[in-house]
């Protein structure tokens, strides 16, 4: 009776990651179909996933035509499943398991290694969206190796400038500024370095905008499926509405950060150094998964004032500073005309920037 009990309660706990892994993939297909501004097909995201099996084993190749998927091993043919016909997420996640399932029959890696199974197929299927969005595997999490904490925010005066760095945007930071403005009301100006900056909450950028800026419009925010826009204005009368500002930028400049700089440049409100940005201004959506991982999936674009996006080529610098630094100076560089070409450059360590930023605050920009 208790080896009975025994045995059954090993399979009720061993059937618990096969549900969860189960409820997981559907739940992340409905996302990436339904919320990702893509919109990819079911039929696409399910091709996705299964490279993720590929990668678990070069030998594993899926054919996807003809209204099939069709597993191969080694060069022969091992089954063929119909594919559902119906756009729904739970109807594709079966097709996955089943997949799956004749999968670990022939391959030694994915039987062996069929805990990381689904890990493997969803982590394969977010990168391929290459929008910024990521899946990141409950055992990394578990090591706590994914968000690592870092100083966001630091500020100090020297020779009159306020020098303000924000590496990521969080609930403290507004207030942060507000109290580093707050401190060094007499400086001449600010220089905002927002160099190797990943951005971070969009409330929390906004807010800091609105310290910059008068009046006008901030940012607006599209939906995934382009059919809402939402406007965040500034309030009349912004902390640091009037005196210079100077902002750096550089290759690892990206989503928030980068609408803040892109808001910033076109109001007129400052004068972007550095070089070439990321080209990522988007909002992620944030969700813990049944089996323990966590999805980071893009669902809507940051719009600029004018109604422009960030894209793939990123923000050019009002002053670019590209491989500068050896032979030019600060005082040559600032009286440069905006580079059309200015190329991607990781410049967060470059005391140069920060140079020829005080430089322009000295002009008034």
């Amino acid at each position: 009776m208790y080896k009975f009990i025994f045995f059954l309660l090993l399979a009720l706990t061993a059937a618990e990651p096969v549900k969860a892994d189960y409820d997981t993939i559907a739940s992340v297909y409905r996302k990436v179909h339904e919320e990702n501004p893509q919109h990819l097909s079911y039929a696409r995201i399910t091709e996705e996933a299964l490279k993720g099996l590929q990668n678990m084993d070069g030998k594993l190749k899926f054919g996807t035509q003809a209204g099939r998927v069709t597993v191969y091993y080694d060069g022969k043919m091992v089954r063929s499943f119909h594919k559902p016909e119906q756009e729904k997420a739970e109807d594709w996640a079966d097709l996955t398991e089943e997949v799956l399932a004749a999968a670990k029959k022939v391959s030694g890696q994915v039987s062996l290694h069929d805990f990381e199974a689904a890990d493997e197929m969803l982590s394969a299927l977010v990168s391929a969206l290459k929008d910024g969005s990521k899946y990141y595997k409950a055992m990394d999490l578990a090591g706590e190796e994914v968000f690592v904490p870092r100083k966001a925010f630091s500020a100090y005066q020297r020779e009159g400038i306020l020098y303000v760095k924000i590496k990521v945007f969080d609930r403290d930071s507004a207030e942060k500024l507000h109290q580093a403005i707050e401190k060094e009301k007499d400086v001449a100006g600010m220089v905002l370095d927002l160099r190797g900056s990943s951005g971070g909450s969009l409330a929390a950028m906004v807010n800091i905008a609105d310290m910059f800026l008068d009046d006008g419009i901030i940012v607006s925010v599209k939906s995934g499926d382009g059919q809402e826009e939402n406007f965040y204005n500034a309030n009349a009368g912004g902390e640091w509405d009037k005196k210079p500002l100077a902002v750096l930028v550089d290759a690892d400049t990206a989503s928030s950060a980068e609408a803040l700089a892109l808001s910033l440049q076109e109001q007129g409100r400052a004068k972007l150094v550095g070089t070439r940005t990321y080209g990522k201004s988007t909002v992620q959506e944030l969700t813990d998964l049944d089996n323990g991982s966590r999805l980071s999936l893009t669902t809507s674009k940051i719009l600029g004032p004018s109604g422009a996006e960030v894209l793939e080529n990123g923000l050019v610098p009002d002053i670019c500073t590209a491989y500068m630094g050896e032979v030019q100076k600060p005082e040559f560089v600032a009286q440069k005309a905006k580079a059309a070409d200015c190329p991607r450059q990781k410049r967060e360590k470059q005391e140069f920037d920060i140079l020829t930023a005080r430089v322009l605050i000295h002009k008034k920009l």
